[in-house]
């Protein structure tokens, strides 16, 4: 009988220890969600839908949100001779503007556009690739479209030429500009602490040689 009783206890005892762990996993699991869930919704950060490699959030993304082996070249640290963006409209938009802006001193001064009407439903998704070329113009080259914006003169005393790329998922806005390029360049080698999400501001740039930014435009508005 003791034999019995000691076995039971035992039973008992092993019972109520795995299901004191399984109420402690539950409750972690829970209290993880419950976190994912506050992280989430105060973040403020919008995070672009992708499905089976299709952006289905209306924006503009860089193609490694997207593309496994852009994902890949990244990871590795390989170097590509162009930038990729994947984009998505809706059908409000009719036109796709794209534009270069150059600082001359106390304010941004348009030097180049290019624009392209989104006139089929094939247009309302693709990709833009942006090469930086050797005198620092931009090829610009889109599924139905290709331009090359003007070269940038730099002086031979230039030490400090930095690129700033767009590298997060931008929200659609329709009849807005998004600067997705910009080229900084000095005669110091001193860091520059404008950033791409700074534009349109000119507060940053006092010093600034040459500042010349690419933006990228869905307007309501057809050509």
């Amino acid at each position: 009988m003791n034999k019995r009783l000691l076995s039971l206890l035992i039973c008992l005892c092993l019972f109520i220890s795995v299901f004191a762990g399984c109420s402690d996993e539950d409750t972690k699991k829970e209290t993880e969600e419950t976190t994912n869930e506050i992280t989430s919704e105060t973040s403020g950060k919008t995070e672009p839908v992708v499905e089976r490699g299709t952006l289905k959030s209306f924006g503009i993304v860089p193609d490694d949100y997207v593309s496994f082996s852009a994902k890949m070249f990244d990871i590795l640290g390989l170097d590509t001779k162009e930038d990729i963006y994947v984009y998505n409209v809706p059908q409000e938009a009719k036109v796709i503007y794209i534009e270069a802006y150059s600082f001359d001193g106390s304010g941004w001064k348009n030097v180049w556009d290019s624009g392209a009407g989104i006139t089929a439903p094939s247009h309302m998704s693709g990709e833009i690739a942006i090469e930086i070329k050797k005198d620092y113009s931009l090829k610009i080259s889109g599924d139905y479209f290709s331009s090359t914006t003007k070269p940038l003169t730099l002086s031979e005393n230039i030490e400090n030429v930095t690129v700033l790329k767009l590298d997060d998922f931008w929200e659609f806005e329709l009849d807005k500009e998004v600067p997705v390029y910009m080229i900084l360049a000095d005669e110091e080698k001193n860091e520059f602490s404008y950033n791409l999400e700074d534009y349109p501001s000119t507060e940053n740039l006092d010093g600034v040689d040459i500042a010349q930014v690419l933006t990228i435009e869905f307007s309501s508005e057809p050509l």
